[in-house]
């Protein structure tokens, strides 16, 4: 009975895992893997060493990656170490890879610093590198420094809810010490910026059109004071910091407002608010 039970158990899990849609993340971001979904697999940076000339010397192979979320139903199983992906778009296309086999002398080792990045974007290391779908760069207080492996190594890039079209890290690759990534003196380092295409997740797209313009402006101020899917930030109603949303991706999305159209200025909501509260309250009492 007891060996029926576990077995029970197991389909059911299993069942229910595959309800879930449980998947693993793809090298293109969302479920873009590999063949004609998407011709451009890997985007190599290629890391080189001339001992030399004591110096590092970095290049890339062409293409842009897209950083992709998974569309329902599909999901990533929070108990795997992918799991950290959660609903983040992401891509790992970038892979690190060594372009010479010369290596700098024993007790020095090649170091990869993140000089800056767009707010919100996330690295996460991936197999070779252990611990696997570790945060690095940064990432949820991590050191900027990681030491690469020398193998090719394709990090996951990742961000919640992309507000932006365009994201991008800059680093800077050089020989350091191989315990505490101090950088060492005589050595001459490279340095590289990565770029990542993004769809902005529009929260002021009011009516469904895949962009932000004074047609959802005006969904808004017929929402105005109700709860109702003018609601960007979530807290089930319509209000002011619904409309601060709107205005700015209305700057910042694809689609913009007609020079004609003119974008209420950040001085006058104060007095806008207020006269649509008072003619709620003057409806109220009627």
């Amino acid at each position: 009975m007891r060996g029926n039970a576990c077995l029970l158990f197991v389909l059911l899990l299993q069942i229910s895992a595959a309800e879930a849609g449980y998947v693993t993340p793809k090298i293109g971001g969302g479920q873009v893997g590999s063949g004609a979904e998407d011709p451009q697999l890997m985007i190599h940076i290629h890391v080189g060493y001339d001992s030399n000339s004591s110096s590092v010397h970095v290049g890339i192979d062409p293409g842009m990656p897209t950083l992709r979320a998974l569309e329902p139903p599909d999901e990533f199983d929070p108990a795997e170490p992918w799991g950290v992906l959660g609903t983040k778009a992401y891509n790992y296309q970038y892979g690190w890879l060594a372009s010479s086999f010369d290596f700098p002398p024993v007790g020095a080792w090649f170091w990869i610093e993140q000089l800056s990045a767009t707010s919100g974007l996330e690295t996460y290391q991936r197999p070779p590198a252990s611990p696997s779908y570790a945060p690095i760069f940064g990432t949820e207080g991590t050191s900027t420094r990681w030491r690469w492996s020398g193998s090719m190594t394709h990090n996951a890039y990742a961000v919640q809810d992309p507000s932006l079209n365009l994201y991008e890290a800059e680093y800077r690759v050089y020989i350091g010490d191989d315990v505490t990534g101090e950088p060492l003196s005589g050595y001459t380092y490279a340095e590289i910026t990565l770029q990542f295409n993004a769809t902005p997740v529009l929260l002021a797209d009011f009516d469904d059109d895949d962009d932000v313009d004074n047609a959802d402006l005006l969904r808004w101020e017929g929402d105005f004071g109700s709860n109702s899917d003018s609601d960007a930030d979530s807290d089930s109603d319509s209000d002011g910091f619904d409309f601060l949303i709107w205005q700015q991706e209305t700057g910042s999305a694809t689609t913009f407002p007609l020079a004609t159209d003119r974008v209420p200025e950040p001085t006058s909501v104060v007095l806008m608010f207020a006269a649509m509260s008072a003619l709620i309250a003057v409806r109220r009492r009627i």
